[in-house]
């Protein structure tokens, strides 16, 4: 999937699972903030459960596709619209090629 940041939200990240067995030498798992968000997102578009997601934090930004594909958004309400009209949330979503995804502050 081919996606172009227009305008990046604060603190945008490509975010998984995280990496485990490496406490012991001080290095944290890290990975994504709201882990139930994101596997609940790889769900809804047929994706294994700790696949890479884009996490917003804060706010969200804008985005064109490059590629039709499905999406799914998850988490804080954003008030996000493809190309201008409003998303449902924790759906999956398609997406065709050139849509604009824009991303607000997180409300919740």
């Amino acid at each position: 999937m081919s996606i172009e940041v227009l305008s990046p939200g604060a603190m945008t990240l490509i975010q998984d699972r995280g990496r485990f067995g490496m406490q012991e030498l001080g290095f944290t798992t890290c990975g994504a903030a709201d882990i139930k968000s994101m596997m609940l997102a790889n769900a809804l578009v047929g994706n294994y459960a700790g696949e890479a997601v884009i996490e917003f934090t804060l706010s969200g930004g804008l985005y064109r596709f490059h590629e039709n594909c499905r999406i799914a958004l998850t988490g804080a309400d954003m008030q996000a619209t493809i190309n201008g009209v409003l998303c449902n949330q924790n759906h999956a979503i398609e997406i065709c090629k050139e849509d604009l995804l824009q991303l607000g502050f997180a409300k919740t």
